[in-house]
């Protein structure tokens, strides 16, 4: 169902208007919702909804008050999801016949879908596909046909099977096979076993190639122009991954992904910004957030298309770029019942004072001054608070030793 969904133009789902059919279809254990958040997903940019089983209905046939409820429904939930705002509701049935090829019989079983144009589509389901505009064919960019299965024909060869995604393919192409680096002539093209001088966007199609086996290509892999813009295996890129239900993802998630044909497993090296299509409903406006090396989060906004922050590799400032060494320190939380030795905490915190930048020393000045401290530390009454905060300095201390390192490197 992925593959085949992922290569369609257009989605028409089935909804039972019969008694308990609508509300078995759309409860928890049904699979209406899914089905439309999975065409949505998967890039199915026009939906078609036909309510069937209209002559099963109740408390007559043919009733338009159940079809107005299906209708509004199914309205509020793609509303929610803020998906296909544009869908199309058609009453049919499939038993009688009604409203699927001719309107004749329709406009006698449904009179109130004909004459009502204001409110109703008043179409077939053959006269609303005829009528829908097919998506622009990218044409003009390099070819990409991902590979939906690999073939061996006797008397033939290697024949791979896929759908064109963008590009033209045209026998005598040198075909370049991606993420395995094969090349290949196409000595022919066929579409539904019709030979075809070209191929070109949404045409599935299958095509006979020289010179490699069914071990060389596997499905999932991306046919290309040898000669034009061939593509290659990449290491990371940047995506958008819509998630249907799933609540603990996070960085250096690994999960199993479907691009196209391909089913591998991906590694989200960093979550850029999450979105909720319910609250958010354009990307013109996106906050995203990242944890820099401190351990502070770093919330900023994005515009509509979202570049990275052009100091993304963090590099170190020219007042950290120090070629003393720095002495070492165990970088072990101490618990806050353990006690500190008042002269090691004062040298290790001389130390990490030295190595701070000054916007570090300002906020230490600034962290004094509230607490009122003295040269012999916090004014506390007991020892425990007192082997307390001499704990936490010395905790600060191997956290400033631990970033000055890590600003030298």
């Amino acid at each position: 169902m992925i593959t085949g969904t992922s290569q369609a133009d257009l989605a028409m789902i089935m909804i039972a208007s019969n008694a308990g059919g609508f509300e078995a279809g759309w409860a928890v254990e049904g699979s209406t919702k899914e089905h439309m958040i999975l065409s949505n997903t998967l890039g199915v940019k026009k939906l078609i909804v036909c309510c069937n089983k209209m002559d099963a209905t109740t408390p007559k046939a043919f009733c338009e008050k159940r079809f107005n409820e299906i209708r509004d429904e199914v309205k509020l939930f793609l509303k929610k999801q803020c998906i296909y705002k544009k869908a199309k509701f058609l009453p049919i049935s499939g038993w009688t016949g009604t409203n699927l090829i001719d309107d004749e019989l329709a406009k006698k079983d449904i009179p109130w879908y004909y004459t009502n144009k204001k409110k109703y589509i008043a179409l077939t389901i053959v006269q609303m596909l005829d009528k829908t505009k097919p998506p622009k064919r990218p044409t003009d960019k390099p070819l990409r046909l991902p590979l939906q299965d690999v073939y061996k024909i006797q008397g033939i060869g290697t024949v791979p099977v896929g759908r064109v995604e963008t590009g033209i393919i045209k026998p005598g192409m040198i075909a370049s096979f991606a993420p395995v680096g094969k090349t290949a002539e196409v000595k022919s093209v066929e579409m539904h076993h019709e030979s075809l001088d070209q191929a070109e966007p949404g045409d599935n199609v299958g095509f006979n190639i020289k010179g490699l086996s069914i071990k060389d290509i596997n499905r999932g892999n991306v046919a290309s122009n040898h000669k034009d813009k061939p593509c290659d295996q990449v290491r990371r890129f940047l995506a958008q991954v819509i998630v249907l239900n799933h609540n603990m993802i996070q960085d250096n998630y690994t999960p199993v992904l479907d691009c196209h044909t391909a089913h591998i497993a991906c590694k989200f090296n960093t979550i850029v910004c999450k979105v909720n299509p319910a609250t958010v409903p354009s990307a013109t406006s996106v906050t995203w957030s990242r944890r820099s090396r401190s351990g502070s989060r770093r919330t900023r906004r994005a515009a509509s298309s979202w570049c990275p922050p052009r100091r993304w590799p963090w590099r170190p400032s020219p007042t950290t770029r120090r070629s003393a060494a720095l002495p070492s320190a165990t970088c072990a939380r101490p618990s806050p019942s353990a006690s500190c030795s008042p002269a090691t905490s004062s040298t290790t915190t001389a130390a990490a004072a030295r190595s701070a930048s000054p916007q570090e020393r300002t906020r230490r000045r600034r962290r004094s001054s509230r607490t009122k401290t003295t040269s012999t530390g916090p004014r506390t009454s007991s020892r425990s608070s007192k082997c307390g905060a001499q704990a936490r300095g010395g905790w600060h201390a191997c956290a400033s030793l631990l970033a000055g390192k890590m600003r030298l490197l």
